[in-house]
């Protein structure tokens, strides 16, 4: 799966990118820092899996624009990781932050699997 990575804190994006280069069927194709990398990258590339910090200040234009990066008009899936407090409208999964790292990687194989079925 064609996977983006949205924080603007370099320690979760380091930690996610270690743990999906040793989950099989994931490829991280890029990082980004903030919500408008996210609109560059969609338009750019197709992607089948954006996890973002729930932390940065998402719009539903931006996770519109993220969906619309799908592979063969299936939309893209969004994962957020979320705090209490953050927005997560329009997501398709929430994991919230301070769970234990199996939670997350539990969730993205989920993910994986159902767009494999998809296929």
């Amino acid at each position: 799966m064609r996977t983006v990575i949205a924080s603007a804190n370099p320690d979760l994006t380091i930690a996610l990118q270690f743990a999906l280069r040793n989950e099989p069927g994931f490829d991280v194709i890029a990082s980004v820092t903030a919500c408008d990398g996210l609109a560059a990258v969609s338009s750019s590339s197709t992607i089948d899996l954006f996890v973002i910090d729930g932390a940065l200040p998402l719009t539903a234009a931006t996770i519109r624009s993220c969906k619309r990066a799908g592979p063969l008009g299936r939309p893209a899936t969004i994962a957020v990781l979320a705090a209490g407090d953050d927005a997560v409208d329009d997501a398709d999964v929430v994991v919230r932050k301070g769970g234990a790292p199996s939670e997350l990687l539990d969730a993205l194989r989920r993910i994986r699997g159902d767009r494999r079925r998809l296929a």
